[in-house]
């Protein structure tokens, strides 16, 4: 019996060696699906190697400083508000280019994420509680710039605060047209607009980053075992199937996210084998496909509202509206009735749709161009 005992645990061994020999082989392949050699060389890529025509992304530190130096702030005492806010945006503005962090730090950054959009949001709330016209769109470019700047080829978390703030200032451009100011901004102040949307991250390429640095980074630390997760030593090699398991998930993650262009979303995992008892942990995508969904949207949204100020600049200059719509989000329409002449958003031509809100509903709401 001990004989028959001894013999089970060494092919138990040998096939955990097995597997692990396979799990190495496997991280290996997911670091090559996206051209890179290890976590490191990927963040250093996505930072140094960024398209130049995009706002580069900037440290987040101190900015994360400036928060723990400044004291709480009472919207009664607007002008303290507003001084805090031009700090604020200043700080980012002179930070240094990102340096790459490490997995874990990827994964549960000590940053006040949540301070920073705040502070994004007060720089235009604050702006508009002043009453100030002298030129309504600046803050807004500046709030966007900045929120580049700082949420910009981050995690999934960092890329939901960056779509958060950027459909907050999307809204705030629509406050702006739909109180008549439109006609009231200059050509170069809406040129200077689109100019700054132009530098943006689609939002849908943004998402499907982050994603695949989240998936990188667990990678890595799985990989590593740096959180010790998996048990170590020698029990550890009955668990190396139940990493595999959780690695080969991720490959087809990402084989999905390659073509998600055309899918949508991406399909949710549901089973798992009965030695799988980590990985059912692990694979929580729950995230993934929301974050998708919005990033496809808000792209629309982004397309949508370059096109209006297309139009808005080119009426100006050359006297006539009557220009094709590049990004094909847009159909102009003319009420028979009244003569009103609006620029529609093709809600149809969106791949996929997230839950319509009254928020999006006012993105998404007409343009009127006379």
């Amino acid at each position: 019996m001990l004989a028959i005992t001894v013999i089970l645990v060494g092919l138990l061994a040998l096939l955990g060696l097995e597997f692990r020999k396979r799990n190495n082989r496997t991280s290996d392949r997911i670091y090559k699906m996206l051209g890179h050699a290890s976590y490191a060389k990927y963040l250093e890529a996505k930072i140094h190697q960024r398209n130049s025509e995009l706002f580069p992304l900037k440290s987040r530190l101190e900015a994360d400083q400036f928060l723990r130096d400044t004291e709480p702030l009472d919207f009664n005492f607007l002008d303290r508000v507003r001084k805090v806010d031009q700090a604020f945006l200043e700080i980012v503005a002179a930070a240094p280019i990102r340096r790459p962090t490490s997995s874990l730090e990827t994964l549960s950054s000590p940053l006040n994420f949540t301070g920073f959009r705040s502070r994004l949001i007060s720089v235009m709330n604050s702006r508009d509680l002043s009453g100030d016209d002298v030129s309504p769109l600046k803050p807004i470019s500046s709030v966007i710039e900045a929120n580049e700047n700082l949420f910009g080829g981050g995690s999934l978390l960092e890329e939901l605060f960056r779509q958060a703030v950027l459909s907050e200032s999307l809204a705030q451009f629509r406050e702006l047209t739909q109180r008549g100011k439109a006609k009231k901004l200059s050509v170069e102040s809406l040129m200077e607009f689109r100019d700054t949307l132009n530098r943006i991250e689609s939002p849908a390429e943004g998402s499907k980053k982050a994603i695949q640095s989240e998936v990188l980074a667990a990678v890595d630390l799985i990989s590593s075992n740096q959180l010790k997760f998996f048990p170590t030593g020698i029990v550890g090699y009955f668990f190396e199937a139940d990493k595999y398991c959780f690695l080969a998930h991720r490959v087809e993650l990402l084989e999905e996210l390659e073509q998600v262009d055309s899918l949508g979303e991406l399909t949710p995992v549901t089973e798992f084998p009965w030695y799988a008892i980590y990985s059912k942990s692990l694979v929580s995508d729950d995230g993934f496909n929301p974050a998708l969904k919005e990033g496809i949207f808000l792209d629309a949204v982004v397309s949508f509202t370059i096109d209006y100020l297309s139009f808005e600049i080119e009426s100006r200059n050359e006297g006539s509206g009557m220009l094709d719509v590049p990004s094909g989000y847009a159909l102009k329409s003319t009420n028979p009735e009244t003569g009103a002449v609006s620029l529609e958003f093709r809600i149809d031509k969106v791949l996929v749709i997230p839950l319509m809100t009254p928020r999006r509903n006012k993105l998404c709401a007409p343009y009127r161009l006379n």
